[in-house]
């Protein structure tokens, strides 16, 4: 039989067994509640590139080259082309030709002439006829054609209009937007047989200074060699966009 000392003693050692178990899951507990959670690591895995680095400097003379061969083959397939100088056109001059009652009757005239003439030549071929000089003959100058002779006109007209506006001046300056028309009548030496008033302008300064203005371009060059007529009338307008200050 065991002794009751040694009952105590195995007592004791029992429950120093016990405390140190309890004071061991305390603590272990208190660890697990008292430890700071750390989030968990996740490991993450994305797509794989690849990278290949480019000079600048090759990429950026990759289009000049381009263009400038571009260029080029422009240059060589466009074909060359040379330009003509083409001739100087005549000025147009503010004057206009007038169809007087005269110059009518005269047109009437000569029409009824050729109506005549040609009847008589009608005529004429039915019967035989000596041999006459031909109707042009040699060494007389040939008619010019309509073109050519409102050609010569207009360059006339453009001749005699320099002639006015370099004579036209008025004393007193206007801002007002004044218009006349004169008719004149040129000689065929170029001297001026009358002077009138088509259209005056409102303004008595601007119209006498028109009126003065041909006065001292006058008398004017000569009529072109292929004017038929004595004489011509022509209706000259002043704008005040043209006098000179």
């Amino acid at each position: 039989m065991s002794s009751p000392v040694n009952e105590r003693r195995y007592g004791s050692r029992l429950n120093g067994m016990i405390v140190i178990s309890l004071v061991f899951h305390v603590v272990i507990l208190a660890l697990l509640f008292f430890t700071p959670s750390f989030p968990s690591p996740k490991l993450t895995f994305g797509p794989v590139y690849t990278v290949s680095l480019v000079s600048l400097s090759g990429a950026v003379q990759e289009p000049r080259g381009a263009s400038s061969a571009a260029r080029e083959l422009v240059r060589t397939s466009r074909p060359e082309t040379v330009l003509k100088k083409s001739a100087e056109a005549i000025p147009e001059a503010p004057i206009r030709t007038l169809e007087t009652r005269k110059k009518r009757d005269k047109d009437i005239d000569k029409a009824i002439e050729e109506i005549r003439r040609r009847a008589a030549a009608a005529d004429a071929t039915k019967r035989p006829q000596a041999k006459g000089p031909p109707e042009n003959p040699a060494g007389s100058p040939p008619q010019p054609g309509a073109a050519e002779m409102n050609a010569q006109m207009r360059a006339y007209y453009a001749t005699i209009w320099s002639r006015i506006k370099g004579r036209w001046v008025m004393a007193q300056g206007t801002q007002e937007v004044l218009e006349a028309v004169i008719d004149v009548t040129i000689l065929r030496s170029g001297a001026v047989a009358d002077l009138s008033y088509e259209k005056r302008s409102g303004n008595a300064y601007f119209d006498e200074s028109a009126m003065r203005a041909i006065r001292k371009a006058s008398p004017f060059p000569p009529l072109p060699a292929g004017m038929g007529d004595s004489s011509i009338q022509v209706g000259i307008r002043f704008h005040s966009s043209e006098l000179k200050p």
